[in-house]
């Protein structure tokens, strides 16, 4: 069963206020990009059992990623670009080998931005221990 909502109203509180979306055992694929959605992603995705795909991109959606989607031993692809999202990553999601983008999210922590942090940190450590050698070789001369 696959499920491809087209920009109506009516979305945001399907998404936000409807406690039984979550029941929607036998739904495979979900779509609700270029909704306008907002607030934040509903835990209750996390009960689809049997979701392989779920498209949430281009919304204006923000808070974290909540952990529950780790629960979707089915899912092969997440979407979630072009968001407001922050935050990280949750540790089961990461583990799960499933096609995921989280592009143009720009407070989402992820491992690149990371490492990227690291490789500053490692450059100004560099930085000043030359600085320091050059300035006992310069006290000793």
């Amino acid at each position: 069963m696959t499920c491809k909502i087209e920009t109506f109203p009516i979305i945001r509180y399907l998404v936000k206020y409807h406690p039984e979306l979550g029941k929607l055992s036998k739904l495979k694929n979900l779509d609700l990009s270029s909704n306008y959605l907002v607030d934040s992603i509903p835990p209750e995705l996390g009960k689809l059992s049997k979701l392989e795909k779920l498209f949430l991109a281009h919304n204006e959606l923000s808070g974290s990623i909540p952990p529950e989607l780790g629960n979707l031993s089915n899912l092969k692809s997440l979407n979630l670009a072009e968001n407001n999202l922050s935050g990280s990553i949750p540790k089961k999601l990461k583990k799960m080998e499933i096609k995921l983008n989280i592009s143009n999210n720009p407070l989402l922590e992820t491992e690149d931005n990371d490492s990227s942090i690291s490789y500053i940190i490692i450059a100004i450590i560099c930085i000043l221990v030359l600085a320091i050698k050059l300035s006992i070789n310069y006290k000793l001369k």
